[in-house]
């Protein structure tokens, strides 16, 4: 269906290029004004088009930014102004791609520049008079272009880093697209967290052009956070740079090693401790204020206890996950749900008879529904629709309240790290205590290591599944009943 929309729309006398003609509220005139400086009646634009639906897509973005800069000018919000520039970046970015696309003639991917260089002005980027701007496009050796002289004029960077965002060579330029594939791979809160870290770089280097070695090398000198955190950082952006190297094929994005081999600085870090059997016995069997507001908190300490699950993978157990495999009755943690980052946590653990208890309970009170979550008080979900937010949370508050101590950012030492996850931990060592061989110790607690692919986890899992006998793996989760000897 063809869209004749030509609102703001006209062909001057004798041309067939759309021009772009907006009358202007009296009011707000004055914020308008024209080469002379004085206020114009109507702001009028040239689209260099004839192509109505190109001239259309220019339209729009015109009268958005003059719709907004009034609604600035009469509520006095300057800060109406700043999610205009990404407005801009993005159409067009947008009609650009599309111009080339339809083969429109290059007129129309031109004036995308010359848009920019009106919003420029528009936006405010730079503070500067038609005379100084005339003055700066003079230089001893002739004249350069506006858009120089705006550069040359801004101390701030904004204008260059502007046009680089526009024309596609700004460091984030791709990376909308770029998270289409790396939510795939690593799910969406591993892929926001990439967000951070392409901008965090992007503050330092605003381009593509003129990224390599050296200059992540002294980027990451200037870093004042924990080593770990950087390997994060640099986890992202080599995933970003490949796809600008190898997917986009950049022409600015010249040394494909830019992000790979680096050392990172010594620093100190927090270090994951096993809770030894006296402080498991204090989180379970002292209560604070925060246990007696959520028993539940004291459900999931239960069943991490004896089987070493992570806390997300509690929350999300249903009644249909608990299962019997060879007669043996098991809670079955199903991969899709625990971790989309890595390749493993796909098992049949056996329920140890201290919890068969509890397990029974949660069944009786999550009714018949196999859908019904078995942990069904966890307060609100995270935006990942992670359960596990809230409960984790209250679970840190109450060992707080028990005189166990937090994190703390920034530190100057080692620290020693004991959470909700560290119940893996002592699981795993007091296994390992008992000579039960590594392979099965993590068949009964999640694998320890990830696989290249899934292929592999899942075959790991099925050749695990003939090997290592259920009778055989509910002896051994038995052995808890020794370093949980307190619990009758």
């Amino acid at each position: 269906m063809t869209n004749n929309d030509t609102k703001h729309l006209e062909k001057r006398k004798g041309r067939t290029i759309w021009t772009i003609r907006y009358v202007l509220p009296t009011d707000v005139r004055h914020a308008f004004l024209d080469n002379k400086g004085k206020p114009r009646k109507a702001f009028m634009r040239s689209t260099n088009t004839d192509d109505l639906a190109t001239a259309q897509k220019i339209r729009n973005i015109v009268v958005s930014s003059i719709e907004l800069k009034i609604e600035s000018i009469r509520t006095g919000d300057e800060n109406l102004m700043a999610p205009l520039a990404n407005l801009y970046k993005q159409e067009m970015k947008k009609i650009q791609s599309e111009a080339t696309e339809l083969n429109i003639p290059d007129g129309a991917i031109d004036n995308v520049r010359d848009e920019a260089l009106s919003r420029v002005y528009e936006l405010g980027l730079v503070k500067a008079t038609g005379k100084e701007v005339a003055k700066a496009m003079s230089t001893p050796t002739g004249y350069i272009s506006e858009e120089e002289a705006l550069e040359k004029l801004d101390k701030s960077g904004k204008v260059k880093q502007f046009y680089a965002e526009i024309l596609g060579n700004s460091f984030d330029a791709y990376l909308d697209e770029w998270m289409v594939d790396r939510r795939k791979k690593v799910g969406a809160q591993y892929a926001d967290a990439g967000i951070k870290h392409i901008k965090t770089f992007q503050k330092y280097h605003p381009t593509i052009a003129g990224v390599r070695w050296k200059v992540v090398k002294e980027w990451i000198d200037t870093l004042d956070i924990n080593s770990n955190t950087i390997l994060g950082y640099m986890s992202s952006l080599r995933s970003y740079w490949t796809h600008l190297t190898r997917l986009i094929e950049h022409k600015d994005a010249k040394d494909p090693t830019a992000f790979t081999d680096h050392v990172m600085p010594k620093t100190p870090h927090a270090k994951r401790k096993a809770w030894e059997a006296e402080d498991v016995r204090r989180l379970y069997q002292v209560e604070s204020v925060h246990t007696k507001n959520n028993p539940t908190i004291r459900d999931v300490i239960h069943i991490g206890m004896f089987t070493g699950c992570r806390i997300e993978e509690i929350t999300q157990f249903q009644v249909k996950n608990v299962v019997h495999k060879e007669n043996i009755r098991c809670l079955f943690i199903d991969i899709s749900k625990t971790d989309e980052h890595h390749g493993f946590g796909k098992r049949n653990t056996p329920i140890h008879s201290k919890l068969e208890p509890l397990i029974d309970r949660l069944l009786e009170e999550a009714g018949d529904d196999p859908d019904a979550y078995l942990i069904n008080k966890v307060g609100n979900k995270n935006k990942y629709d992670k359960r596990s937010a809230g409960l984790s949370q209250a679970f840190s508050r109450h060992k707080v309240k028990l005189g166990y101590s937090i994190k703390k950012n920034k530190a100057t030492f080692n620290q020693e790290l004991q959470d909700f996850h560290s119940l893996r931990t002592t699981v795993n060592t007091f296994l390992r205590r008992k000579d039960i061989d590594q392979v099965n110790r993590e068949v009964l607690c999640g694998w320890s290591k990830g696989f290249s692919n899934s292929s592999m986890a899942e075959n790991n899992y099925l050749d695990m599944e003939q090997m290592y006998k259920y009778n055989e793996r509910k002896r051994d989760i038995e052995l808890l009943s020794e370093l949980y000897d307190w619990l009758e």
